[in-house]
């Protein structure tokens, strides 16, 4: 076998898969287990193909506490240093506050630092034909971190996984701006921000009192690739991704105000507009049972296509995520579709299909073999009668010849009594 297609096959199939007691194989008819169960899965499959220099899991921030935090601090730190501009401070918690005052809280299932690009680039090629979108450019000069998102059916979660999308890349990517751009008024809240909340780490100082760790790299916290995993069926995840690529984009009187700021750096438009109510007619009290099966009936349409709309919108936001995320210098996002199995990352269905051609061109392969291995009788036979034919040709043949060598005698004499000179070299 050649190196290209050795290289083919590992493509395909991954390096050779270790077991992991951790991990419980999975059937992709099963119905949704148990949300920690993927997470966990996830988590695993994901650092063993990644290897990443350090990884955590199950990160909670509380957004609300996260706003007090950085109020206490902008004040300790003007309140302490008078060369502290109190304006630029004063502007730091404004639009701090309006970016983060109505968000909840977010969860991260699983946060890898310090990856090199080329890894995830390589990673990306492979399971290119599962993922959305298929190319997603990557430096591989530089290292990521890579936040994940796992999910077993991103389709019955699209709601959810595209309101979480929204609020992982609005905190990370508006904590980086602010502290690239105030980097001496946000430098220490940055990393104290980091190892409180992403790290989890006990016994930290009181935000005021927090001093930069000269041995923390804030580095590892420039660029992000984020990952939303799910492990369904491949046809589900198709459907999404095709659904989200035919989504209908936003103009720009659409966009609401939770997805304009994440792209917005400074915030421009700090209040959101108000969003017109539906009224629903109130019917007064009937012991008509037709009418009050009417005003059940009129209120589920409602409901209805209201819960229809939000789906709809779900993967326009999608789209529109996508397509802005990936197009910042520092952040990229991407959907994949992962098998249960550790290293292998091609789809079991794909990996079952391309086995079946395989098992039929092996089939084909012994079909012509077996007639080339017949029994040496039967190969003697038909060599006798071969041979036998052959003879009976070449004896066919003799006896043409010697026909022939009459009939030119019988023409030369024939032409002598014509022509008495007449020589059979003339004729050459």
């Amino acid at each position: 076998m050649e190196p290209k297609e050795e290289n083919e096959i590992k493509d395909f199939l991954g390096n050779e898969t270790d077991f992991k007691n951790e991990l419980q194989s999975g059937n992709e008819e099963m119905e949704n287990p148990d949300g920690k169960a993927v997470e966990k899965y996830f988590d695993i499959k994901l650092k063993n193909l990644l290897n990443p220099e350090n990884s955590l899991s199950n990160i909670k921030i509380d957004l609300s506490y996260f706003l007090e935090e950085l109020n206490l601090y902008i004040y300790g730190k003007t309140f302490k240093n008078e060369n502290f501009n109190k304006k630029v401070a004063k502007k730091i918690i404004e639009q701090f506050t309006n970016y983060f005052k109505d968000e909840r809280d977010i969860e991260i299932d699983s946060f890898f630092l310090d990856i090199k690009g080329e890894k995830i680039q390589n990673f990306f090629k492979i399971i290119k034909n599962y993922s959305y979108p298929k190319i997603t450019e990557i430096n591989p000069n530089i290292k990521y971190t890579v936040v994940v998102e796992s999910t077993y059916c991103l389709k019955k979660n699209i709601i959810k996984k595209a309101e979480q999308l929204r609020k992982i890349f609005l905190f990370f990517s508006i904590l980086n701006k602010f502290y690239k751009q105030y980097k001496e008024y946000f430098e220490e809240f940055y990393e104290f921000c980091i190892k409180k909340h992403i790290f989890s780490e006990k016994n930290m100082p009181a935000i005021y009192d927090y001093q930069k760790d000269p041995n923390f790299n804030l580095s590892s916290y420039n660029n992000y690739v984020i990952i939303f995993a799910s492990n369904s069926k491949l046809d589900l995840f198709k459907d999404v991704s095709k659904s989200i690529n035919d989504a209908k984009p936003f103009q720009d009187n659409e966009i609401e105000f939770n997805l304009k700021k994440c792209f917005e750096f400074p915030l421009k438009n700090d209040s959101k507009e108000p969003i017109p109510k539906i009224d629903l007619k109130i019917f007064p009290k009937d012991n008509n049972e037709k009418v009050q099966n009417n005003v059940k009936e009129i209120t589920n349409d409602k409901n209805q296509k209201k819960g229809d709309d939000k789906l709809f919108n779900s993967y326009r936001e999608f789209k529109h995520l996508i397509l802005k995320i990936n197009e910042e210098n520092n952040f990229k996002v991407k959907l994949i579709y992962l098998d249960l199995y550790l290293n292998v990352l091609a789809p079991k269905c794909e990996i079952i299909e391309k086995f079946d051609k395989l098992n039929k061109k092996i089939d084909e392969i012994k079909n012509e073999v077996n007639n080339l291995k017949r029994p040496k009788y039967e190969v003697e036979i038909e060599l006798e009668i071969t041979k036998s034919k052959l003879e009976k040709t070449e004896s066919k043949l003799q006896k043409t010849e010697s026909e022939l060598e009459k009939t030119k005698k019988l023409l030369i004499n024939y032409i002598h009594i014509k022509d008495p000179d007449f020589k059979l070299e003339d004729l050459i």
